[in-house]
C-alpha cells in the first residue's frame, strides 16, 4: 500500500501548492479561471489524443470491457435521474451532464495508475475506463458544455449539431480514435507537441483545483444543496463499485480480474469534471465536494475492496 499511499500524497501535494499559491497572492483572483480553461481547451484535446492514437481498439470488443464500461453507463443514467428531481438542477442541462459524468468519469492518471500497481500489480486494467473517458465522457460533457453556453435565438438544426465539434477536445478524440482503429504509426517526434501539452495538462488541472480550495468552504454545499451533492457521492462511492461487482459476477469473472473491476471503480472522481462545472456552470462549487470527498475515501474503499476480493 506503500504506493497507493505516494499516490494520494502526491495528488495532495500539488493541490496544495495550488491553494498555497493563491493564498500568498502569487498569482491573482482569475489564475484558476484561466488555468482550467487552459486545461479544457489546450491540455485535454492533447491527453485526449496521446491516448487514443496509442491505444489497442481490440480492448474495447472484450467481456472485460463490458463490465466495466457498463456500470459506469448505467450509474451515470441513475444519477442524471435521480439529479432530475432537483428542480435547480434540471434547468440545466449542463449541469446534469457534468454532475452526472462525474460519478463515471474517475481518476485513472495520477491515482489509479500508481493504485493499479500497488494492488494489481499492473496498469493493463485500467485501459477500458481511460479509453471510455476520453472517447466519449469528455467529448460528450465538453460538447454538453459549450453547446449550451452558446445557446441565443433560433440557430439552424445543423449548427446546434457541428457546434460540440469545434470544442477542441471532441475532434482531438475524433482523431485520435481514428489513428487507433486505422493502425497508422505515428512517429514519437511528431506527437511531441501532444505529448506535452497531456503531461502538462494533470498537473494544471490539479493546481487550479487547489486554487479554487483559497477562501472556500469545500464541504458547504453539504448544507446548502444536500440532495445535490448526496446524489452523485452515493452513486461514486456506493452504486458504481456494487454495479461493478454485480457485473463482474454476471459475467463469470473471478479472482484477480473481478478485483480489478472494483478497485477500479472506486477511484474518485476526477479534477476535469471541476474545471468544466466551474468554467461553463454554477455548480462548481458541487463539483469540488465530490471530487474532494471522493479522492479523501477512494483509498480506504479500494483497500477495503482489495480485502474483501483479494
Amino acid at each position: 500500500m506503500a504506493n497507493a499511499a505516494l499516490a494520494f500524497g502526491g495528488v495532495a501535494v500539488v493541490i496544495a501548492i495550488g491553494y498555497v499559491v493563491r493564498r500568498f497572492e502569487v498569482v491573482g483572483p482569475e489564475a484558476e479561471r484561466i488555468l482550467s480553461r487552459l486545461t479544457l481547451l489546450v491540455g485535454m484535446p492533447g491527453l485526449t489524443f496521446v491516448v487514443l492514437a496509442r491505444a489497442d481498439p481490440t480492448v474495447l470488443l472484450s467481456s472485460y470491457s463490458l463490465a466495466m464500461i457498463a456500470p459506469i453507463v448505467l450509474t451515470i443514467l441513475v444519477t442524471v435521474g435521480a439529479l432530475m428531481t432537483q428542480a435547480r438542477v434540471r434547468r440545466s442541462p449542463t449541469a446534469l451532464a457534468v454532475l452526472g459524468i462525474s460519478t463515471g468519469f474517475t481518476n485513472s492518471g495520477n491515482i489509479g495508475i500508481p493504485l493499479s500497481v500497488s494492488i494489481l500489480g499492473t496498469t493493463s486494467f485500467l485501459a477500458p475506463s481511460i479509453l471510455l473517458q476520453v472517447l466519449v465522457l469528455a467529448p460528450v460533457a465538453m460538447g454538453i458544455a459549450t453547446a449550451a453556453a452558446h445557446e441565443g435565438g433560433p440557430q439552424p438544426w445543423w449548427r446546434r449539431v457541428l457546434r460540440p465539434f469545434a470544442t477542441p477536445v471532441v475532434p482531438a478524440a475524433l482523431l485520435g480514435g481514428t489513428v487507433m482503429l486505422t493502425g497508422v504509426e505515428i512517429p514519437d517526434a511528431v506527437l511531441m507537441p501532444a505529448d506535452l501539452l497531456a503531461d502538462a495538462s494533470i498537473p494544471m488541472l490539479l493546481l487550479a483545483f487547489g486554487m479554487s480550495l483559497r477562501g472556500a468552504r469545500p464541504l458547504g454545499p453539504l448544507r446548502t444543496d444536500t440532495a445535490v451533492v448526496l446524489i452523485p457521492l452515493v452513486a461514486k462511492l456506493v452504486l458504481l463499485p456494487l454495479a461493478t461487482l454485480g457485473f463482474g459476477l454476471l459475467l463469470g469473472f473471478g479472482g484477480l480480474e473481478l478485483l480489478a473491476l472494483v478497485v477500479i471503480a472506486c477511484l474518485p472522481s476526477a479534477q476535469n469534471m471541476y474545471a468544466i462545472a466551474s468554467s461553463y456552470t454554477s455548480f462548481g462549487a458541487v463539483v469540488r465536494t465530490v471530487v474532494l470527498t471522493t479522492t479523501v475515501l477512494a483509498c480506504p474503499f479500494a483497500v477495503l475492496a482489495a480485502g474483501l476480493l483479494g
